[in-house]
Formats: C-alpha cells, sequence, structure tokens
C-alpha cells in the first residue's frame, strides 16, 4: 500500500472497515456521522500511506487510531455547531425594518393620545381613562365615582368629542 498499490489499500479497507466503524459510531454517536468518519479517515490512511512505521506498531492500530482522531475532531466540530445553534436559537427574534417602524409610529400615536387625554377637563379625563385604559364599563365607573350613568355617558361622549377635535388638528 506505501507505494501506491490499489489492491492492498482495498484489503486494508476490508478488513478494517467494520472495526472502524465501530470506533466511529462509538464515539459520534450518529450511524451517518460515523460514515462520514470511515470515509475521511480512509481517504487521509491512503494520502498519509507513506508516513506508516510498522516499529511503531501494527496496521490496525495506525489505522483504528486515524479513525478515532478524526471521529473526535468530527464530534468536536458538530457540538461547536449545535452550540451556536443553540445559541442563535435563544437571541430574541430581530425584528423586520419594518416592523422596527410600526412600532415607533404606534408608541407616538399612543404619546400623542395620552397628550390629547391629559389635555381633556379633569371630569372627562378620569371617566376616559377608566374607560380606555382601566377597561372599566360605564355602570362599574359610576359606582366608583359615585355618579349617575348618565352623568358617566355624557362625560365620557363629551371627552371623546373632544379628543376627536384635537387628532383632527394636530393631522392637519
Amino acid at each position: 500500500m506505501q507505494s501506491g498499490d490499489t489492491e492492498a489499500f482495498g484489503a486494508l479497507y476490508a478488513r478494517h472497515h467494520v472495526a472502524a466503524h465501530r470506533v466511529a459510531r462509538a464515539v459520534c454517536h450518529d450511524t451517518g456521522r460515523s460514515q462520514e468518519v470511515v470515509q475521511e479517515a480512509f481517504i487521509s490512511i491512503w494520502r498519509a500511506r507513506a508516513t506508516f512505521q510498522p516499529h511503531r506498531g501494527d496496521v490496525a492500530g495506525w489505522t483504528l487510531r486515524i479513525v478515532h482522531n478524526r471521529a473526535i475532531h468530527v464530534a468536536r466540530r458538530n457540538a461547536a455547531i449545535e452550540s451556536r445553534r443553540e445559541d442563535l436559537a435563544a437571541l430574541p427574534a430581530r425584528t423586520a425594518a419594518s416592523d422596527v417602524v410600526a412600532e415607533i409610529e404606534s408608541r407616538e400615536l399612543s404619546d400623542s393620545l395620552k397628550a390629547a387625554v391629559r389635555r381633556l377637563p379633569i371630569a372627562q379625563r378620569e371617566v376616559i381613562t377608566m374607560a380606555f385604559f382601566d377597561g372599566l364599563t360605564h355602570t362599574e365607573i359610576a359606582a366608583a365615582l359615585r355618579l349617575p350613568p348618565g352623568t358617566v355617558k355624557g362625560r365620557a361622549r363629551l371627552g371623546l368629542m373632544r379628543l376627536r377635535r384635537q387628532i383632527d388638528a394636530g393631522q392637519q
């Protein structure tokens, strides 16, 4: 094999591919990745065939050591990729530019509406705030303020008409 004999390389593969798959599977814990590891390892073995030194050990040990090292490399690489994926998944989703514009417009509208409500007479402001910001019904507002329901409805109607005029005047 060291001299480039492909038949010798085929014999090496035939003898050791099953053990190589077991080693790779033990490290990678994934059949697909272990097959990738074995393929890469045997390509590496073919390219590094001239570096084999028989006095340092047998071919089986050398082959399985290369497979094991390749498997560790692939497992670490995949762990790093998975870690980055998890980190990215944990990041809050970025909003699109149009979402940002919509958010800004919504805040501006909210701020102008709150300013318009603050300019209402206190009796109307109180009823509008309780109805629209606190979510109370006319009956609940009447009970809380100890007012007749008709008075609460009248203040709400007057307050809404003033708000409408303020908003219409601000848009011109």
